[in-house]
């Protein structure tokens, strides 16, 4: 079995339990999470204009709205649970990813204390583009970089969680690239290190 082969067998392996496990806490750290998502990104869409905002409800559906001094207060769309699983998603799958990645133990805890900042600003992000992307859809229907806008947002979940692993993890999936360096001017070679 090849190297490569052997760390994606690992990681698999610890991935599957590791998803679960992150995925049981996600839904139980959920109700304190929302609202601090929700009132970070509220914090930005409500010093734009115009006005936007998300609440969340009890039954765990969330409800934009825009405001504005003529019209008061507009519900411009709700969004289901299963919506908002699929946003937050990476809450749970960028942990499992990290911890599973082929590096040493205490390098992935700096990994995931690096990548879950990170999730949160992505979250603050695409919570701002789901109610922005809502607001360009009802001052100009159908066009195209609001869809594109709002259908991203709905998989941001997995893509983001993928695109962060990738970028803090693929020095250790592929070590022999950071052993290659160029040589200095003038050597006329390359040498390796490690």
């Amino acid at each position: 079995m090849t190297p490569i082969l052997r760390k994606l067998l690992i990681f698999i392996l610890q991935f599957i339990p590791l998803f679960l496990l992150f995925f049981v806490l996600y839904l139980v750290v959920l109700p304190v999470y929302e609202p601090i998502l929700l009132s970070t990104a509220n914090s930005v869409t409500k010093r734009m204009s115009p006005a936007t905002g998300i609440e969340s409800r009890r039954s765990g559906e969330w409800e934009g709205y825009s405001f504005s001094l003529e019209q008061g207060r507009q519900v411009l769309r709700g969004w289901t649970r299963s919506t908002t699983h699929l946003v937050l998603l990476s809450l749970a799958l960028l942990p499992a990813l990290l911890l599973s990645t082929p590096a040493p133990y205490l390098t992935r805890l700096r990994l995931l204390a690096i990548g879950v900042p990170l999730v949160f600003l992505s979250h603050v992000v695409w919570v701002i583009i789901l109610t922005r992307g809502v607001m360009c859809l009802r001052e100009t229907p159908g066009t195209f970089y609001c869809l594109w806008a709002l259908r991203a947002a709905y998989a941001s979940g997995q893509f983001t969680a993928a695109a962060l692993w990738a970028l803090l993890t693929w020095r250790y999936w592929f070590p022999d690239m950071l052993a290659t360096r160029v040589a200095p001017p003038g050597t006329g070679a390359d040498t390796r290190t490690g």
